[in-house]
Formats: structure tokens, sequence, C-alpha cells
């Protein structure tokens, strides 16, 4: 079988052992290899033999460099010695951390997600997978989160490049959606193998990830456009479980969290587009945004989007986001990037299929991100986490490799902090000090994706309404007919399952078949959504009855607590300053701070009638006012 996937597996299993860091997952690999193998010495000035008999054996192509890492650790731990221009073995210590026993039992749990998919292909599809195809399927799975962390290494992937077709992409993802519901055994399973390749990637930093790990604290966290869309909600419950719970993270560690002020804009301007488009007799789903396309799902009403619109503010701040201003350049026109070869360093990235007329607004405000960052940063090139002071955090991965390479050219070899990392990348620098937490993160995260590539994308959809054209064109379909294909999501999702995800099985037949579907199933539709409305409502009037006592008590309560502050803080604001002024007037009657406040107090004489209990008044509402939107928002 393919060792590479249970050799994953292993590496989280080394992890959860030793908890020290991501080179000690891999000493317990060379004293396996060394037992296997029976090396009685190992040179030091060339030991790619090794490399090459731990990719044969573990399915993971370890770089000289890093290897080189792992065997320096093995001989601090005792498992080689070094005398002179060799490593020599010290069996007792590799037999104490020989695992071989343990790696019989990760393939057996690889087996066992192979069979099983295998199954669920030949069950609900009638589509037959060897083994290979299927482990090819989880390989190419897990290759395609490579960049996630990686985008910032000198390395590439430790697996096997592996290609893979559309339909088997679908049929993975379909399911992991499946196991997660119905087989948790299987998909601990699955989750540690995904966990296993993200940390074992770390490896390919070499020491250089040590520099990169600790905490956010007092970073400057400025995220990008893709991240407050998920967190928000804007693309499904999955995505915002796990953008909330790192957003959390980060809070916890005190981060600072921004959103520049061109950011924020470009968000509203993604609201404003759906607002528009909602009820259009023009939407057209192929050049629909997600956002959009979620909203239409949900059966968002435009006065259900502009209640969205009202409240994004407070969104924010409930996460303690901020908006702030874009940097002036002109302060700090040392710092100032080469915006024209960053852009072409991103649109190489993207490649040739990249639809940059369309896109170009949104490329132009990466740029202005990235490049505010870099006025922002004290250090050019910092080394550590700590000395980088902001950080651009993105969930476009392409993204944040091209500002890799275009950053290369400035800070060489030296390893440093990208001005833009990756949701993901920054999830496992948490991980490293808390496994529990980045786990629960990472896999929502997981699920989120797996959601999300079962979704029709824009070739798909195009590709859809090119097929119904044709059959409205030649009298076999009617336009409602036509218009339901080309909006009806319910469609377009049938025909995503029918075609497996690729876009080359949709063709007329298929579109008409689902019609067909669609409209023998429409008698009895009314009637199963009748019971099925009834049931909701009456549950959802249950819910919110519950909702609106528990609103009204908590209201009762917060306005309580805002009276009795504010009674507080109007007080003592009203003593302190009557202290003052009789301490001003009994020790210094004629200096310059007691002219002042014989202004101050004609001022508020004008203003208030100079009366003690309409300035109290005064303050108690402002006071009252503030405490009770705090309350709101946090209690």
């Amino acid at each position: 079988m393919n060792r590479s996937i249970a050799s994953l597996a292993l590496v989280k299993a080394m992890w959860d052992t030793y908890r020290r860091d991501y080179i000690e997952n891999f000493v317990p690999f060379i004293a396996t290899l060394i037992k296997k193998k029976g090396y009685t010495k190992i040179a030091i000035s060339d030991f790619s033999y090794l490399i090459n008999d731990f990719y044969d054996e573990f399915g993971l192509r370890i770089p000289y460099h890093p290897m080189e890492t792992i065997l320096e650790r093995a001989r601090k731990r005792g498992i080689i010695n070094r005398k002179e221009s060799h490593w020599f073995p010290n069996m007792n210590e590799v037999n104490k951390h020989d695992f071989s026993d343990r790696a019989i039992k990760k393939e057996a749990q690889v087996n066992q997600i192979v069979e099983d998919f295998i199954g669920f292909c030949k069950s609900r599809y009638n589509i037959s997978l060897s083994d290979t195809e299927a482990l090819n399927s989880l390989q190419s799975f897990l290759m395609s989160h490579d960049l996630d962390v990686l985008f910032a290494s000198q390395n590439n992937t430790l697996l096997e490049e592996i290609k893979t077709t559309k339909r088997a992409r679908y049929l993975l993802n379909t399911y992991i959606n499946y196991i997660k519901s119905n087989n948790p055994l299987l998909y601990s399973y699955f989750i540690e193998i995904c966990t296993g390749h993200i940390l074992a990637n770390t490896i390919l930093y070499k020491n250089d990830f040590n520099n990169i790990t600790g905490s956010f604290r007092k970073v400057g966290i400025y995220l990008d456009s893709g991240y407050i869309i998920r967190l928000l909600g804007m693309e499904g419950d999955a995505y915002r479980t796990a953008f909330s719970e790192l957003t959390t993270a980060l809070n916890v560690q005190e981060s600072n969290l921004f959103i520049f002020r061109h950011t924020y804009d470009e968000v509203q301007v993604i609201l404003q587009s759906c607002l528009h488009w909602l009820n259009s007799p023009q939407y057209d789903s192929s050049k629909a945004s997600n956002v959009l396309k979620y909203f239409i799902a949900e059966g968002k009403s435009q006065s259900d989007l502009l209640q969205y619109i009202s409240t994004f503010d407070e969104k924010l701040l409930s996460y303690k986001i901020s908006i702030t201003p874009t940097p002036e350049y002109s302060k700090t026109p040392e710092r100032q990037i080469d915006e024209t070869k960053l852009r072409q360093q991103i649109l190489k990235v993207y490649g040739p299929y990249f639809n940059e007329q369309e896109r170009s607004g949104t490329i132009d405000k990466d740029i202005k991100s990235i490049s505010a960052i870099h006025h922002l940063r004290k250090v050019n090139c910092p080394q550590t986490l700590k000395t980088s002071g902001q950080i651009f955090i993105t969930t476009n991965k392409g993204l944040a490799y091209a500002n890799k390479l275009y950053e290369q050219e400035e800070c060489k070899e030296k390893f440093y902090v990208p001005v833009c990392l990756t949701d993901v990348f920054v999830g496992t620098i948490i991980w490293m000090q808390s496994p529990i937490e980045w786990m629960q993160i990472n896999e929502k995260k997981i699920i989120a994706d797996c959601i999300s590539a079962l979704q029709p994308d824009a070739f798909f959809i195009k590709k859809v309404i090119d097929e119904a054209k044709k059959l409205k064109d030649s009298g076999d379909i009617t336009q409602n007919e036509y218009v339901l294909v080309r909006e009806g999501l319910f469609v377009q999702g049938e025909l995503m399952e029918k075609s497996l995800g690729d876009p080359d099985a949709v063709n007329t037949q298929s579109v008409r078949e689902v019609l067909q579907k669609v409209r023998s199933d429409a008698a009895e539709i009314p009637q199963k959504q009748y019971i099925q409305e009834k049931t909701r409502n009456e549950m959802l009037s249950i819910k919110l009855e519950k909702l609106e006592k528990e609103i009204r008590e908590r209201t009762i309560k917060n306005k309580s607590i805002a009276r009795w502050w504010a009674n507080v803080i109007a007080y003592s604001v009203i003593g302190i300053l009557l202290l003052v002024v009789i301490i001003v007037y009994l020790f210094a009657p004629y200096s310059l701070l007691a002219y002042i406040m014989s202004v101050v107090l004609s001022i508020l004489s004008v203003s208030y009638g100079f009366n003690i209990l309409g300035i109290k008044k005064h303050i108690y509402d402002i006071a009252y006012r503030t405490l009770n939107i705090i309350l709101e928002h946090y209690l």
C-alpha cells in the first residue's frame, strides 16, 4: 500500500507522545529505519542513501538539510553516537524508539478508510475504485493543502506528486462529509492523517520554523476580505465556526486585530452588490460571488441583507476587530515596495487562466494591503514573530506564495517572517502552543473546505447554463425551465452530484434528466413542504418565545447594572469636580488654574444653568448609554 499516508498518521502519533517540537516527531522514524535496514554506521558527509531508504520505507521525501537536522536530534537523544566521520547506532536506544508495532496499527487504520471509501463509492454511485485510486484520491486531497503551510518554505512537498481527476476529488469530499456524520471513528483517523500532514510539512523549514513559532501577543494582525467574509458567516456556518475559533484564539493571545479601511470598503461593496442582485431578473449564477450564492441559498431577502449591513460594524466589534486607515506612504518612502513587480508575480502564480480584467480591483486591494504592512513594519525581513510587528493574514494561499517569491529577492536566502501569512499557517503556529485548540480549528476548517469543494464553481455553472441554453434554443425546454437551471441552486446541485463535479460530464442529456426529475417530484413536494414547514414553524415559534424571554431578562438585568454603575460614575465625577474646585479656591484663589476654572464654570452655567443636578444627569445619561452598548455586546 501507499505508506506515506500511514506515515503522516504516525507523525501525529509521535507528536501526541513526545510533544516537544516538530523535529522530535521524526526521531523515532530514524530509529525504526536503522533497525529495519540494519545500519552499522552512517557517513556524516554523505547520507543520501538513508534519504532514499527513508522514502522507500515511509513514503516521505525529506530533503538533505532537514534530514541532517533530524539526525543531529537523534544524536542528542542517544540513538546514534558520533565518532570521527560517522554516526554509529546505539541499539539499546534504537530499540526503545522503534515504532514498528504502531506503524502496523496505523497502516490498518488507513486500510479501513480506503476499504470504506471504496464501499461508499460502490453503494452510492455504483463506481468501482481500486485501492491505488482510493489512496491517490486521499493523497491528492492532502497535497491540495500543501501551499497553506509551505508557501514560505524553500522546499517542496514531502509527498510524491499525484495526478487525479475532478471526479475523484468530488467523491472523496463527499465521503469525508459522510463519515463525519456517520462514522466518527474513521473520521477521527482521517483528521489524524490531515493533522500529521500539516505537522510533517513544518520539517521542510529546517530550523527556521523555530523562529516563527511563539505568541502573537501585541502583534498587529490585519485580516483580508476573505477572512472577514468567512468569519462573519457569509460563506456558511462551517467556515464561520472555524474562523470564529481562530479569531478567538488570536484574541486570547492578546494580538491586535485590524482591517484596513480599503478592506472594509471592499467587503461593503460586495454586500451592496449582493443587495442589488438578490432579486434581480438579470441574476447570473455563473458570475455570482460566493457571498451572493450563500444569501440566495439561505433564502435571504433584501431587508435581511440591509439589517446585516447595518450591524456589520457591531459584528466586527464583537470580535475586537478595529477598522484602521491605510498608512501614508509618504511618511516611510524607504519602505516603498515595487508594486508593479509584485503584481507581475501574483499574476504569474495565478496562472494563464486567471481573468485579470475581472479581478483587477481585488488584486489592487491585496497589493495595497501588503504594501501597507511593509510601511508599518519597523524592521525589514524580521527574523522572529515578535520583531515582525505586523502581519497580513489571507485565506488566499496563492497570494501568500506570490508575496513570498517577491520578498525573497530582497531578503535573499535568509529566513524571515513574511508580510503575508495564510490562516492555516497561523493556526499551525498556535498549534505549537495549544494542540487541542488547534485540532478543533483545523478539523472545522477541513470540513468547511470539503463543503465548499462540493459547491459548483463558475466554470461548472457556465457549462450547465450553456447546455441549458442549447435546449431552450431548440425548443426542448421552456423559458421558465431555462431560468430554473440558470438560477436554481437545487438544479445545479443535482447536476453537480450527477456529474461528480466534472463539468466535462455535463451535457444536454444530463440537464434534461435533472429537469425531468424535478417535474416528477414536483407533485409530491407541496405536501411534504407543508408538513415540514408546519413542524419547522412550530419549533421556531417555541425557540423564538424562549429567545425573546431570555432577551427581555437579559435586557432588564443589563439596564439595572448600567443604572447602578452610571450613578456611581456620575456621583464620583461630581464629587471629584467639587473637591478640585474647593481645593483650588481655598489654596490658590488667584492662580491661573482658578481663572480657567472660573471660565469653565461660566460655560457650564450658560449650558446647564449651573445646576449640579443637571450636570450630574448629563454625566449619568452618557455613562448609562455607553454601559448599555458595552453590556449588549459582551454580556
